[in-house]
């Protein structure tokens, strides 16, 4: 269970990073654009 619960948390921390990297990616494109 305690590891089947810290895969989780890194899965989660995963997830929430691309996502993080993705709009931050997004929003300096469109930043440079204007």
């Amino acid at each position: 269970m305690g590891l089947f619960a810290r895969l989780k948390q890194i899965a989660d921390i995963g997830f929430c990073g691309v996502v993080v990297n993705v709009s931050l990616f997004a929003l300096l494109s469109t930043a440079n654009r204007r």
